[in-house]
């Protein structure tokens, strides 16, 4: 995010800039924290049953030739994949 301050002087007009990342925890990273074995196992099971869904789905949406669902899908399974690696590790 890029903030600009315009300071207008008599004989010289400057531009300052300022960058400014701003972060967020997700849901992931504060449940995680959290330590809460039981939550986190259920989550695991979620995600693992979503997994097998976008396994399927991006199987049927290149079948039909939907590539880019398909593609939609895989990008789905990776990050579930790396979901699941980060909440086990967290046990």
């Amino acid at each position: 995010m890029r903030f600009y301050l315009f300071i207008h002087e008599p004989l010289i007009d400057t531009i300052m800039k300022a960058t400014s990342t701003l972060t967020r925890k997700t849901a992931l990273e504060i449940l995680i924290e959290s330590r809460d074995k039981n939550a986190i196992n259920a989550l695991i099971e979620q995600k693992e049953i979503a997994l097998e869904e976008a396994i399927n789905n991006a199987e049927w949406y290149a079948s039909i030739g939907l590539d880019g669902m398909a593609d939609d899908e895989v990008a789905r399974k990776e990050k579930l994949i790396r979901d699941i690696e980060r909440l086990r590790a967290a046990i």
